[in-house]
């Protein structure tokens, strides 16, 4: 079989795939499983309760027809999880009591216009003097209205909508897509995670092994022979991580062999996944569809600038608001929200905001190739290793 006829075919089997999840039927059964996902309740995560128990549904105000979606998508850790499922991802589940705090806080904005998305990370230490707390403690003590306010008053964008993810469905739906290849330009490893990468190439990452990477806090790195600590080990090393993930996935999602495999999507997600009453099939395409046509290179997947500091004897981060204004506008603009003014501002605006470089110094033998804190690197594709930038889709 020809090239041309390969590809002709492929092509069939994905319009094929595409009308048959929207005709009636099939529709009908993507909306009923996805009605049975657990919704969010206006209140906090109640201890040892299932999740989205408490009757009161979370409120959120929907854009105007066609206008572009903000969607908060939040990691709760061990939340909902089993001592077995804890252990397969490397939880204690015991130790963590299934705390409900937030490890991933993303604001993803999709423009319904151009099937494009922009991403706005959060630093999960962000310190929040109306409740003397951080960030990833008000999905837990204040419930979710709480958490969507507050990132509402950060960007300027009112939230839409509002997901959680367990690690449990990280590692699932990783696995299920047949996990991602990233590309690492130095050893790394984290004791305390388990992760292992020993040495610079690219890493093919299961659901269990990509969780280890983007949540490791104590990452090291080979030095002359010796294990040293990685400037990635922080809270702005994870984001970056997250993202090059985020940018690895996009490559791979909703392709027809992936397709098929739709059911077994959906039942990951009704064990694993928590979403606001109004979250619909729809928006989960839309927001799929805004991954899959960026294909990893044009998603704007950008950090709120932040320094670190501290409260009392807590070690927090502080959104730096000179630097934010640039980031911010840049990131409304790339999700379709962005207004004349913000359009200026992102134009003016460096085109790598270093978003966290004030907050994590790097040492030269471990910067060669990366990207600024701010974005995630995107250039053509490579042809060669040496060419290859670390975190890039490989």
């Amino acid at each position: 079989m020809s090239r041309t006829l390969r590809r002709a075919l492929i092509a069939l089997t994905a319009v094929v795939l595409v009308l048959a999840t929207t005709a009636g039927g099939a529709w009908w059964y993507v909306n009923r499983q996805i009605a049975e996902i657990p919704r969010f309740a206006d209140g906090p995560l109640p201890s040892g309760a299932a999740v989205g128990s408490t009757p009161a549904p979370l409120d959120l105000p929907l854009p105007a027809d066609g206008a572009p979606q903000s969607y908060v998508v939040v990691s709760v850790g061990s939340h909902g999880m089993t001592e077995a499922e804890g252990r397969k991802v490397g939880i204690n589940v015991a130790y963590r009591e299934g705390d409900g705090m937030t490890d991933i806080i993303m604001n993803v904005l999709v423009d319904p216009s151009t099937h494009k998305a922009s991403i706005l990370s959060i630093p999960r230490d962000t310190w929040v003097p109306a409740c003397g707390c951080k960030i990833n403690a008000l999905l837990k003590t204040q419930g979710p209205k709480a958490l969507t306010d507050e990132v509402t008053r950060r960007t300027g964008v009112p939230v839409n909508h509002l997901m959680s993810v367990n690690f449990g469905a990280f590692a699932d739906l990783t696995d299920a897509i047949g996990g991602v290849s990233v590309y690492s330009d130095r050893p790394l490893r984290d004791t305390h995670s388990e992760l292992s990468i020993p040495a610079a190439g690219c890493v093919h990452f299961d659901g269990v092994t990509a969780l280890k990477w983007v949540r490791s806090r104590y990452t090291q790195t080979l030095v002359d022979g010796q294990w040293v600590s990685d400037p990635s080990a922080s809270d702005f090393g994870r984001i970056r991580r997250q993202h090059a993930f985020l940018a690895a996935v996009a490559q791979k999602v909703l392709t027809p062999s992936l397709v098929w495999k739709a059911p077994a999507y959906l039942k990951v997600a009704q064990r694993n996944l928590q979403l606001d009453e109004r979250l619909t099939a729809s928006n989960l395409i839309a927001l799929a569809q805004a991954f899959q046509g960026s294909g990893g290179k044009g998603l704007e997947m950008l950090s709120l600038p932040s320094t670190i500091g501290t409260v009392g004897d807590q070690s927090v981060v502080f959104t730096d608001t000179y630097s934010a204004t640039g980031v911010l506008a840049r990131w409304r603009v790339a999700g379709g929200a962005g207004d004349a003014e913000d359009e200026r501002v992102a134009a003016s605006a460096s085109p790598t905001p270093t978003a966290t470089a004030s907050a994590e110094p790097r040492s030269s033998s471990s910067a060669r190739g990366q990207a600024s804190p701010g974005a995630v690197p995107r250039s053509s594709a490579p042809t060669t290793p040496a060419e290859m930038k670390d975190g890039e889709p490989c």
